[in-house]
């Protein structure tokens, strides 16, 4: 609830030095990936949402869902 109440803008301070230290600093992320899931092309990560994107018609299967402000209640 302590966030939901924050207004834009708000400043506060971060008390997590999750991916700061050394141990998070030294590991060798990319081997360690390459070992779980050897049939993974790091080569193509880079572009995976535009490759998922024009594999799927969205057109065709799922309508607009564009919902208008004003509709909405109060809550």
């Amino acid at each position: 609830m302590i966030l939901s109440e924050m207004r834009p803008g708000a400043m506060f301070e971060i008390s997590s030095d999750l991916g700061s230290r050394d141990i998070d600093k030294n590991y060798d992320w990319v081997s360690d990936l390459r070992l779980r899931y050897p049939d993974l092309d790091l080569a193509i990560i880079s572009n995976f949402i535009q490759q998922a994107r024009e594999s799927t018609n969205f057109d065709v299967n799922f309508p607009n869902h564009v919902v208008d402000p004003q509709s909405l209640n109060e809550n």
